[in-house]
């Protein structure tokens, strides 16, 4: 390894444990997913059981099991907890960013790996990946192996630190698009299986859909047609349609080695899924593949819905603060790829490839958020860092204009920040509007890297920017997490419960999945009055959902009772218990402007179940 490498490694590993290491284990889990996620991956140990996923006494059909798997390594050496739950999200992140390093060096040269690498690390939605107790960074890092693997068994290393280009590919065996050594085909494609395992088949479906693009186009001859006959447009036409063309198309799906890729992946993944379909009667196969992926490409499930303006709108806030370079880098790519085919360098093409794809994709499916766009970061850094390299190298100008509307958005968002912060914070977090301070980050880096501009230190440019983009993440997530995490007071409401090891716990119209999380116990959740429940239930078949019962049918059943509501619901409950329960605590709802409440049996219920329970013991 080179004195460079060797810089290059330790600089990257020193930002991404600033970025995702920091505080990893001190906010409480938040959101739906992490808690739900966290918690199914306890009850899987608990239970001994490493097939099926259950969350709350119920089949968690909404993700397959790697991430669980994970999570409970974790838990073997750090215990239950966030840092357990996280720590892979953290690892794996760091890994995608080494991943997009090595990939870089050997399309591009080592100066545009690093900042590829670190455009990545400092991603706004890529440093939530890497900090939550999700399966996104999973399937990132996944994706990233899968590509990286193809770009290392295709090219040659890259000594000369020169870019790759369609007329000078570097190819190991000219002409040969795919490594024709098994052992990186089966490496491509275990990443793959593992994707799938991670979450579903899209692990499977995107990967293969870009590297499978870029071949049809790497393939493709060039084209000998002049302005022959026919008009612009119906040439225009037929060049879209070549790399289609079924001889094509057959011969370049043959090279990609399809009978290793179904087996590769059918080995890693199906195993799993085989078991669980068996251990659920096929409960889990139908929900996860009919309703959580069929379901949510044609419905806007849970209300996440939205135009074709979603994704692009997504990926430049998820970007931030890279994003502001988005109008000059689309400028570039465009002046580089417009070049004669031997001129265009392949990491763009490449990185273009992967980003399109998942926004065109993703686009057409109804149920829309954020998260599921996230795999195609790596591309997204690999067209930046390349740009961004050129920018300090001063082989590629940007207009003053340009970088006077870059600098302008990044100071606007400092000030939103510094004034907006405060006014939110009243709302719903007292006393915490000093966190807008974290605005005055991307402020001070616009005013150093407009000076660098006006004095024409392009080769300082990429620094300034960098540096402004590590302090920034940094700031935002292992410290102002940690603030706003103050404000999470579950653990005062379950107290009682916790202190308790035979209560039973039950939420009526309103249940968080980190109160079963936090509570160690199955949460009931109470149906609204006349409405009777089931509270039997087939013991052999433990993946099917849990009893619904109502107020007075919960209260009935052994053991100390606990409901929690919110004060919009007190009410409600209370016609439906009467003198029953009795209030025990009431804290803040975390983000909302309401309050949390606790109660319990009344005492004299109380002693009256004890007295009965007593009896029925002698």
């Amino acid at each position: 390894m080179s004195k460079q490498t060797t810089t290059h490694a330790l600089v990257l590993l020193a930002v991404c444990g600033a970025v995702f290491f920091l505080n990893l284990g001190t906010p409480k889990l938040w959101d739906r997913d992490e808690p739900r996620n966290a918690g199914c991956a306890k009850e899987m140990m608990e239970r001994g059981d490493w097939v099926t996923p259950i969350f709350n006494d119920e089949l968690r059909e909404q993700k397959p099991v790697l991430l669980y798997w994970l999570m409970m390594s974790a838990y073997t050496v750090f215990g239950f907890g966030e840092f357990g739950a996280r720590f892979w999200s953290a690892l794996l992140a760091t890994g995608s960013c080494f991943w997009v390093y090595i990939s870089a060096r050997r399309l591009f040269d080592a100066n545009s790996a690093l900042w590829s690498a670190l455009m990545l690390a400092t991603c706004l939605m890529f440093g939530v990946a890497g900090r939550a107790a999700t399966p996104d960074s999973v399937l990132i890092f996944c994706g990233a192996g899968a590509i990286g693997c193809w770009i290392l068994g295709t090219f040659q290393s890259n000594r000369e630190q020169e870019t790759r280009t369609w007329g000078e590919p570097g190819l190991k065996q000219r002409g040969v698009w795919f490594p024709r050594d098994w052992r990186f085909a089966t490496a491509i494609y275990a990443f793959m299986g593992l994707g799938v395992l991670a979450k579903g088949p899209i692990g499977f479906v995107m990967p293969v859909a870009i590297l499978g693009l870029f071949n049809l186009l790497g393939r493709l001859p060039e084209s000998t047609s002049t302005n022959g006959t026919g008009g612009v447009l119906a040439r225009r036409m037929m060049g879209m349609a070549r790399p289609w063309m079924p001889s094509h198309f057959l011969k370049t799906t043959w090279s990609m080695r399809p009978f290793l890729a179904a087996g590769v992946v059918l080995v890693v993944a199906a195993p799993w899924y085989i078991l669980v379909g068996l251990r659920t009667e096929g409960d889990f196969l139908e929900q996860f593949f009919l309703k959580e992926h069929f379901g949510r490409a044609t419905t806007a499930m849970e209300n996440h819905s939205g135009g074709f303006w979603f994704y692009p709108i997504a990926l430049l806030l998820g970007t931030f603060p890279w994003s502001i370079l988005a109008l000059p880098l689309g400028l570039f790519v465009d002046r580089q790829l417009s070049k004669d085919r031997g001129e265009r360098p392949l990491g763009l093409v490449l990185g273009l490839i992967w980003l399109l794809l998942y926004l065109i994709v993703f686009s057409l499916a109804k149920t829309k958020l954020p998260s599921y766009i996230s795999p195609c970061y790596p591309g997204v850094a690999l067209l930046g860092g390349y740009f961004v390299s050129r920018l300090g190298m001063g082989t590629t100008q940007m207009d003053r204009r340009w970088w006077g509307a870059a600098l302008g958005v990044l100071s606007i968002v400092g000030v939103g920040m510094i004034f907006g912060v405060p006014l939110a914070a009243n709302e719903v977090l007292p006393g915490a509007g000093w966190l807008g301070v974290i605005g005055m980050i991307p402020i001070g880096g616009a005013v150093v890297l407009g000076i660098l501009v006006v004095r024409q230190r392009d080769r300082f440019i990429p620094t300034a920017l960098g540096t402004t983009a590590v302090v920034f993440s940094t700031a935002l997530f292992g410290i102002g997490t940690v603030a706003v995490d103050r404000y999470q007071r579950l653990p005062e409401l379950l107290e009682v419960v916790n202190g308790d090891p035979n209560a039973r716990i039950a939420s009526f119209g309103v249940l968080e999945s980190s109160w079963v999380f936090y509570s160690g116990r199955p949460v009931f959740e109470l149906n609204r009055q006349g409405k009777e429940g089931e509270i039997s239930r087939d013991p052999n078949r433990s993946w099917l959902p849990k009893p619904r019962m109502n107020v007075e049918q919960f209260l009935s059943q052994k053991g100390h009772h606990y409901v929690v509501t919110t004060e919009s619901r007190l009410d409600e409950l209370q016609d439906q218990a009467g003198d029953s329960l009795s209030e025990v605590a009431r804290i803040p709802y975390f983000l909302n402007d309401e309050n949390l409440v606790l109660l319990t049996l009344s005492p004299s219920l109380a002693d009256r179940v004890d007295r009965v329970e007593a009896t029925s013991h002698r």
